[in-house]
């Protein structure tokens, strides 16, 4: 049985020759994960801007995620906690714009809140407050 210690050899090199090959995958798929949170820029309304009453407000929005944006999600709620509007979008994509109305009531304030978040759960929500004469 003097071929043994040569297969014993063979198979040990083998053996170290798959752990590198698994070692060296693992490395460069162990990337960093995503941990940056997706960015609003609303552009219109503008903070504490006063609407005639009665009026559609437009609420405009870019959105981007440094990766792709699972979820954008658009409500706006009076000061009397009715909802005027409430949406939500799956875009799967690294920009996505918003471009949505609602109608107004003569007297009221509206919180506009806006949320967005990529698929590593990385969220950001944004609030403008306006109101109607």
């Amino acid at each position: 049985m003097t071929f043994m210690p040569g297969i014993t050899y063979l198979l040990k090199m083998a053996n170290m020759k798959i752990f590198l090959f698994v070692f060296i995958l693992g490395l460069i798929s162990c990337g960093k994960p995503d941990e940056t949170k997706p960015v609003i820029s609303v552009t219109a309304p503008v903070e504490n801007q006063v609407f005639t009453g009665g009026h559609p407000i437009s609420v405009k929005a870019d959105i981007s995620d440094n990766v792709n944006l699972h979820m954008v999600m658009v409500m706006v709620m009076d000061n009397t906690g009715g909802h005027m509007l409430h949406k939500d979008f799956h875009p799967d994509t690294r920009t996505f714009t918003l471009n949505e109305a609602f109608q107004t009531i003569n007297g009221k304030t509206y919180t506009i809140h806006i949320e967005a978040a990529d698929h590593n759960e990385n969220k950001i929500m944004k609030d403008v407050t306006v109101s109607t004469n």
